[in-house]
């Protein structure tokens, strides 16, 4: 009787061990998980690009994940390269790489609102490497930390005049070529602009052809012509501006000398 009793304990040990009898339905052990609350950091993600000396808005994107709830902290950093930062002997310091400032830095995840963020600018310094940056997006809880990594390409462009002091006789014109040149890859539309001295008093004239230039990644350099004239003998100065918003002051200035004789 003792003998049977032992292999009648066994065979329901082996029983136990591979399933779980809830009514008449077996269900594999091996199929039973438990779902941990946590959370994902979901955005933001990809390559992004930023003009020097300007800016751009992102936003960090954080899911719950099986019902959890609760308060989250956040960050963002950049990971590589290391800027460097130098400071002068009255405590102004500049970077050469980008510079992150945050809207907010905590938000919370409930039943109801199962995902959140916030949002934050990468603004890239007139001193800043033209390079692309590896930042870091980070989110935690005082348990779980999670975080994703972007990328950030800082670009440029360049303009340049030939000649920058032209001179020509009353009555004639002269005509200044303007080369705006892509660094580091920049793709975008240029908007020309320039201060040329009132026609009404000096007489002179520096009427423009195109008023923009657009940069691809297979046209990388652009030339525009813009032509002088006037009658009334003198020295005058012409700043020539391109920006890549119409309006703004992070633009690239090229000082132009007209001299009429």
């Amino acid at each position: 009787m003792t003998k049977v009793k032992l292999q009648l304990a066994t065979l329901l040990l082996a029983i136990a061990s591979t399933s779980l009898v809830l009514g008449a339905t077996a269900i594999p052990v091996s199929n039973v998980h438990a779902c941990t609350p946590d959370f994902v950091v979901t955005n933001p993600s990809g390559n992004f690009r930023v003009l020097r000396g300007g800016q751009i808005g992102l936003g960090i994107g954080v899911s719950s994940v099986c019902g959890f709830v609760g308060g989250i902290s956040w960050s963002v950093s950049v990971t590589s390269p290391t800027p460097t930062i130098t400071c002068d002997k009255k405590d102004v310091c500049t970077s050469n790489g980008p510079l992150i400032h945050q809207a907010t830095y905590h938000f919370d995840l409930t039943a109801t609102k199962t995902s959140g963020g916030g949002v934050f600018t990468v603004t890239a310094p007139t001193t800043a490497l033209l390079t692309t940056f590896t930042l870091t997006a980070s989110a935690y809880d005082g348990i779980f930390h999670h975080s994703k990594t972007f990328t950030v390409t800082i670009d440029d462009f360049t303009v340049t005049v030939t000649p920058t002091n032209p001179t020509f006789q009353a009555g004639q014109t002269s005509t200044v070529t303007i080369t705006t040149t892509a660094v580091n890859g920049y793709v975008g539309t240029i908007y020309f602009s320039e201060n040329c001295p009132s026609a009404a008093t000096t007489g002179v004239t520096c009427p423009f052809g195109p008023g923009s230039a657009t940069l691809s990644s297979t046209t990388t350099s652009v030339q525009s012509q813009l032509v002088f004239g006037g009658a009334t003998p003198g020295t005058y100065i012409v700043d020539f501006s391109a920006a890549a918003v119409v309006g703004s002051t992070n633009a690239r200035t090229v000082t132009i000398t007209v001299t009429i004789v």
